[in-house]
């Protein structure tokens, strides 16, 4: 059974609403590294850098991390470009037990970042891991068998279920 957590305009007005808290947080910063773990994380920082750009004056790079999800040591975590000594937000779609988030940190913090906040569209409150984002679209109560997923076709998002 499918159930909607938020459509598309939900997600367009968490995504907005992210944005506006991005930008208080980062009021005196010349530029920000969105970095977006493929893929839903990436479309969603895609998603918050068009909001950015048309509220704030901030530079807005959009970076790429490519990771195993489910097994993050089997494959070298790639990064799109480098980053060097800027405010980076990590960006994704679901906070499950915080173990992606966990593990897409370790190349990051090689970058020297001023600061890494974490952003996500959903969060769950079963983390495994020391990891809480700082900027949540929707956070919801759920079982540990309950399954999220942000749906996202041709870089649009969708809606975000719970299965």
């Amino acid at each position: 059974m499918k159930i909607t957590l938020l459509n598309k305009q939900q997600i367009e007005k968490k995504l907005n609403r992210i944005a506006f808290q991005i930008v208080e947080q980062h009021i005196d910063t010349k530029a920000i590294a969105l970095v977006g773990i493929a893929e839903a994380g990436l479309v969603i920082a895609h998603k918050l850098a068009e909001v950015l750009k048309t509220i704030t004056n901030i530079e807005v790079q959009v970076i790429a991390l490519r990771m195993d999800k489910k097994q993050p040591l089997n494959k070298e975590i790639e990064l799109s470009a480098s980053i060097q000594n800027q405010p980076i937000i990590l960006v994704d779609d679901v906070c499950n037990s915080g173990k992606t988030l966990a593990y897409a940190l370790m190349p990051l913090l090689k970058a020297a970042p001023s600061s890494i906040k974490i952003a996500v569209l959903v969060e769950r409150k079963h983390t495994a891991f020391p990891i809480a984002p700082d900027f949540v679209g929707l956070s919801v109560a759920t079982t540990l068998q309950d399954h999220i997923i942000v749906e996202t076709t041709n870089n649009e998002l969708i809606q975000a279920y719970l299965q």
